[in-house]
């Protein structure tokens, strides 16, 4: 009697699984490896040198946290969660650590995120896909690198879990998740009861969106009545409708460059040849991989009303994501954008999900190519920040070698970068757009007071020259840096 031997080639679905798997495990090794320099350079950014020397000079932390109260009133205070982790860390250990909290919270809503879109059904490839997009942000280093933008990934995770406990039912954690999201990054404020109600099973939309709406109403209406005298938070109804309809090109440059639009091709110029020669590669390993992934998809694909209505609700959450930007100041900075990013990871990994894709070699040469370009932007945005914080140093030393504690130095002609090509963004500036001299203090125990002008950003060449013990111009002090390098 003869039998049928039994196969042991896997199955698509777990073939797929195993690729899959093992793409987001490369996804999150390679992030890992491109932004390690700034962990261990260690270098603190813009306003965290004056969170770390402040209290000391101030006396203690009574004065500081006063001052924080007067300006900022009740709006966001996980500020002081990032005041604390700064001025604790940036003089006993080394701040690369202080670095790890924000790339720790990266990966924690990778894996939120990841978890979500398994909580709505989504099999493999599908959720390991829409975690390696959220890693692979363009410009995410200035959220997942910078302590003192602690608040937007602590706010997204904890809005993740939110929505991961409104799924399950469980109200009440996911209302106190909810309550920590909209006091760390106004950007869930309005975005997060909508979204709420999406994904909420159908029998509890009602009462999840009444809880989730509860939640973001006392929020606003706390921050309406103690929003601090900081000008861009205390506005008329008035003047935030103004601020709608000022700068429209801001509508175009902030997704393009939040998109990596921008520090793409540039990153691609910056390593060419090089970039060349990843971008095929990355093409070529997707046209190979992606048909291997979609080989045992066979998820329902969206009538055209249910599609309709799903590309709405998306466009609704990315407006509201965006509302407290556009009603206050405008700006361009990368880690604004990082709220709406993860919405389109999500967005995207959901509506790709209902798809029947067809021509896989092509899509997976679009997806790896998309892959190259992504990677490229975090390694040029790694190399600025690395240089950038060198430069900051070592102007640290040359101004300390020629003052004495108590003298003003006046810098002229200061640019917006010290490397060149940098993408836009505050992860990019070098400290002299800090208007103290602490970062000088900070490297060099010197005390002395900073004017720094450029007429692009200052409106004038040079600050006000009177009584200046030093005078110099910016690019005088970067041809003597790199001489002295």
């Amino acid at each position: 009697m003869e039998t049928t031997p039994v196969s042991r080639e896997p199955s698509p679905t777990a073939r797929a699984e195993y690729v899959s798997r093992r793409i987001l495990a490369a996804v999150t090794g390679v992030f890992a490896l491109l932004v390690a320099p700034v962990v261990v350079r260690g270098g603190l950014l813009a306003d965290e040198y004056i969170i770390c020397l402040r209290p000391v000079r101030d006396g203690g932390y009574g004065p500081y946290l006063d001052a924080i109260w007067q300006d900022t009133g009740v709006v966001r205070p996980a500020r002081f969660i990032e005041l604390f982790l700064v001025s604790n860390t940036c003089t006993s250990v080394p701040y690369g650590l202080a670095i790890l909290v924000p790339l720790a919270l990266k990966f924690v809503a990778a894996f939120l995120l990841f978890g979500l879109l398994r909580d709505l059904s989504l099999r493999t490839p599908w959720p390991e896909i829409g975690a390696s997009i959220w890693l692979l942000e363009p410009l995410g280093t200035e959220a997942a690198l910078w302590p003192a933008a602690l608040h937007v990934l602590l706010g997204l995770t904890l809005g993740l879990a939110a929505l991961r406990l409104f799924r399950r039912g469980h109200l009440m954690w996911g209302a106190l998740a909810a309550l920590g999201a909209c006091l760390s990054v106004e950007q869930v404020l309005f975005a997060l009861p909508l979204a709420a109600w999406l994904v909420a099973p159908r029998e509890n939309r009602r009462v999840v969106l009444l809880v989730a709406v509860a939640v973001a109403a006392a929020v606003l209406v706390a921050y309406s009545l103690w929003p601090g005298e900081n000008p861009r938070q205390a506005l008329t109804l008035a003047e935030r409708f103004h601020n709608i309809l000022t700068e429209p090109e801001w509508y175009v440059l902030f997704p393009a460059v939040g998109l990596g639009l921008h520090s793409g091709a540039l990153a691609f110029l910056w390593a060419f040849p090089i970039s060349l020669v990843v971008v095929v590669a990355a093409a070529v390993g997707g046209a190979m991989l992606v048909p291997v992934l979609l080989a045992g998809h066979d998820g329902p694909e969206l009538g055209r009303r249910t599609a309709v209505r799903g590309s709405i609700a998306v466009a609704g959450i990315v407006v509201l994501v965006n509302l407290p930007l556009i009603v206050t100041e405008v700006g361009y900075s990368a880690r604004t954008f990082t709220p709406t990013w993860l919405v389109i990871a999500a967005a995207a990994t959901i509506g790709a999900a209902h798809v029947r894709w067809t021509r896989t070699r092509i899509l997976g040469a679009l997806a790896g190519a998309f892959v190259a370009f992504a990677f490229l932007s975090i390694a040029l945005s790694v190399s600025v920040r690395v240089r950038t914080d060198d430069f900051d140093r070592a102007a640290a030393r040359w101004i300390a070698d020629r003052t004495e504690d108590g003298d003003i130095v006046a810098v002229c002609d200061v640019g917006r970068t010290v490397v060149d090509p940098a993408p836009l963004g505050a992860f990019h500036l070098h400290a002299l757009h800090s208007p103290s001299g602490h970062w000088i203090g900070y490297h060099t125990g010197r005390v002395v007071e900073v004017r720094r002008s450029g007429l692009r950003y200052w409106g004038a060449r040079c600050p006000d020259l009177d009584g200046a013990d030093l005078v110099v111009r910016f690019p005088q002090l970067m041809d003597a840096i790199r001489r002295r390098a």
